[in-house]
């Protein structure tokens, strides 16, 4: 089953075996760095020791162009400071890293349509329209076999009928006074996951502690 609970300005989507949590995704209307986005963006440096480009998107760093993925023959020799591009977001930016671009390239069957837009424009700028929240949490839990999708608000459940009508009998609407994700259990596995200490069945556990190079894991076996 897949479980989709709306709140002002994001999207919780859970996929659950039975009553088991078993993958989450979460959407915001402002994510501005969402993979697939299409933009105006500008070079604000050149980084020929890596290779890289860093390019202003408009987000709170800027992304990250691989010199290798630029259509040139000098490559990033080939281009200056202040030069725009456009760019598609290949991957995420997370709390350590910005986000991952790829230069749209004129091979691109979408590319003439955001040339037209980036004219009349200026950067940094967003060219095509995102997706609804509800599309971007649900889109890669979204499994052939889920039976059932569970959402409590009309209008997401509209809009994920409409772009998968494939699923549009396997929709039900959640109108209980009582959260979707209370009522299924799925606030309680969720609490207990961003727990540091996970215990296992034999008696152990696992320690997990975040830092920001790195994610440490202590097994204790018992």
């Amino acid at each position: 089953m897949l479980a989709c609970q709306v709140s002002p300005g994001e999207v919780w989507a859970a996929l659950l075996d039975e009553r088991e949590l078993i993958g989450l995704r979460v959407a915001r209307d402002d994510d501005g760095d969402s993979v697939g986005g299409v933009f105006l963006g500008r070079i604000v440096a050149l980084r020929p020791e890596l290779p890289a480009v860093l390019v202003d998107i408009g987000a709170d760093r800027p992304g990250f162009l691989d010199g290798r993925d630029v259509e040139r023959k000098r490559g990033i020799a080939g281009l200056t400071e202040g030069q725009t591009l456009i760019v598609e977001i290949t991957k995420a930016a997370r709390a350590d890293k910005a986000a991952g671009l790829r230069v749209l390239r004129a091979s691109d069957p979408r590319r003439e349509m955001f040339e037209s837009a980036a004219r009349s424009t200026t950067p940094p700028q967003r060219l095509d329209q995102p997706e609804p929240a509800i599309l971007r949490a649900a889109k890669l839990l979204l499994r052939g076999d889920i039976k059932r999708i569970v959402l409590d608000e009309r209008g997401a459940l509209t809009a994920l009928s409409r772009a998968h009508p494939e699923f549009a009998d396997r929709l039900v609407f959640h109108g209980d006074p009582v959260s979707l994700f209370d009522s299924l259990g799925i606030s309680e596995q969720i609490e207990a996951a961003l727990q540091p200490r996970v215990a296992l069945p034999g008696g152990g556990a696992i320690f997990i502690e975040a830092s920001h190079a790195a994610t440490m894991i202590d097994v204790d076996g018992g």
